[in-house]
C-alpha cells in the first residue's frame, strides 16, 4: 500500500511540500535529486529551510 495516494486526480489544485530535502541534503544515504538527476543546489535547500522556520507553527 502506498503512503500516499497517487493517480490522475492525487495533488490536484494542492500545493505540496517536501521538507526531507532540508533534513537528508548531503546525506549519503538521500536519493533526492532535481528531476535531471543532477544534485540539488545548497542554496536550494537553504532557501527550503527558510520557508520552512517561516511556514511553522508551534504546538502547545
Amino acid at each position: 500500500m502506498a503512503a500516499f495516494p497517487v493517480g490522475p486526480r492525487a495533488g490536484i489544485g494542492l500545493r505540496m511540500w517536501f521538507n526531507t530535502v532540508v533534513g537528508m541534503h548531503g546525506k549519503e544515504l538521500s536519493s533526492a535529486t532535481m528531476a535531471d538527476g543532477s544534485e540539488i543546489p545548497a542554496s536550494f535547500v537553504r532557501r527550503c529551510g527558510k520557508i520552512i522556520e517561516e511556514e511553522s507553527i508551534q504546538f502547545r
